[in-house]
């Protein structure tokens, strides 16, 4: 399970640094073991989002950081407004923008158990883009995003608990 590596003919080794085999089996037990459990998920994506984001304020990014993550943006923002709207292809930009904060901590462990949450998570997320498209509230998920950017350059630690909740609202009701 990521623990040893088996290195033939020279033997066993202890291996170096955490592998998603570690990690993978034992966020999907806990998850998956209560029948509430999206409750359970909603907490833990919370947590790792706000996480990271807090990360992202406290250790700055870099300025090629920055693009990475603009340039993601306006990709999202573009699928966002294409007519007509494709649920998957909005749900890709917004997984890679996300991916990419995670990324950006520089942190194996926070980017592999966050690349999990997200998994667990894309289908009610891809529900949440289509309540959104449903209530006519496509300019929401563009302005969670931008503020969720704003948040990690401004710094503005209260901010960002207030804009990680408010980019909730829609993916709370659709993970049930």
């Amino acid at each position: 399970y990521g623990v040893v590596e088996i290195r033939r003919p020279e033997g066993t080794f202890v291996c170096d640094g955490f592998s998603d085999k570690i990690i993978n089996p034992m966020l999907y037990s806990i998850i998956l073991q209560k029948e509430d459990s999206y409750k359970d998920l909603i907490g833990l994506r919370q947590m790792i989002e706000t996480g990271v984001l807090r990360m992202l304020q406290e250790q700055g990014i870099t300025d090629e950081e920055s693009q990475k993550i603009e340039k993601l943006y306006d990709e999202l923002v573009k699928r966002i407004n294409m007519v007509p709207h494709d649920v998957n292809y909005i749900a890709d930009a917004d997984m890679e923008l996300h991916k990419q904060f995670a990324l950006s901590t520089h942190n194996s462990l926070v980017f592999m158990v966050h690349n999990v949450v997200a998994e667990l998570t894309r289908e009610s997320r891809c529900r949440s883009i289509q309540n959104i498209f449903a209530a006519n509230d496509k300019e929401y998920l563009i302005r969670t995003h931008r503020e969720q950017i704003d948040a990690i350059k401004s710094q503005d630690y209260v901010s960002l608990d207030e804009v990680v909740a408010y980019s909730y609202i829609y993916w709370k009701d659709s993970i049930k």
